[in-house]
């Protein structure tokens, strides 16, 4: 009797291992039906890192190449003294332009600063090389100062155009412009200046209310026209056409005179 006992047990055993090999065998069959994607996340992977593009090296390579310094500098134009740093690069074809903040050093009222372009390309070696310079060629802002805000626009012309705002306060009237410069892969070209802004407020001393105008660029047709709206004391709406190498009001305008 002991001994059929044992046989039993043994028995019991033995179905046991067999059903626990058969449930085994019927997930490891489920889990490779499923593939990879079916395991869970894993450790977050950084995303690979973008190769350099040659047609934007770093701002201070090329800042390097055309003054020697990394990062600031200084440059005489005509009877201008200028602090040089490095503003952007833009893309040109197979030139690169490297844009310069200039503030004066004569910081005086009356002076003004400027922006700086500089044409560079790759060379065979993989440097760079200066093609053309031109660090005083926007002008800026009075105060010796370079600009009160700039940025480059593609549909104004062919090429991309930088426009460099300014402005000056005399005698209680403030006037503010902008300077359109187009990137000419020949070499940069003055476009011509428009006014944007005009405020008399600290002119007046009867109490009458002030005159303001704040004006924008819209609505360009490339190479050809655009038209500033402005807005504030008066609504109006002014058209400038290109004629020859710069752009040019078409009929009176509106804008207040003394800027």
């Amino acid at each position: 009797m002991p001994n059929s006992r044992w046989l039993l047990v043994v028995a019991l055993l033995i179905v046991l291992i067999g059903a626990s090999l058969l449930v085994w065998r019927q997930n490891g069959a489920r889990e490779a039906a499923r593939g990879p994607q079916a395991q869970g996340p894993g450790p977050a992977l950084p995303p690979p890192a973008e190769p350099p593009s040659a047609a934007a090296p770093p701002i201070a390579e090329a800042f390097r190449t055309v003054y020697g310094a990394p990062d600031t500098a200084e440059a005489t134009v005509g009877e201008n003294r200028y602090r040089v740093s490095a503003e952007a690069i833009e893309p040109l074809g197979d030139l690169l332009v490297l844009i310069t903040r200039a503030d004066n050093v004569d910081d005086c009222h009356a002076c003004s600063g400027a922006l700086g372009i500089h044409y560079l390309r790759r060379t065979s070696e993989g440097g760079l090389a200066v093609v053309g310079r031109w660090p005083g060629l926007v002008p800026g802002s009075s105060f010796g100062n370079a600009t009160t805000g700039w940025t480059v626009r593609r549909d104004l012309a062919a090429h991309p155009v930088l426009v460099n705002e300014g402005g000056f306060t005399g005698q209680g009237i403030t006037c503010s412009w902008a300077n359109l410069v187009e990137l000419d892969p020949a070499g940069p070209r003055l476009r011509g200046q428009v006014p944007l802004g005009f405020s008399n407020a600290g002119a007046i001393v009867d109490g009458s209310a002030p005159s303001e105008l704040q004006g924008r660029i819209v609505r360009p047709v490339r190479d050809r026209s655009f038209e500033i709206d402005y807005g504030g004391s008066e609504t109006f709406t002014e058209r400038y056409v290109r004629r020859g190498e710069s752009y040019t009001v078409v009929g009176d305008s509106r804008f207040p005179g003394g800027c």
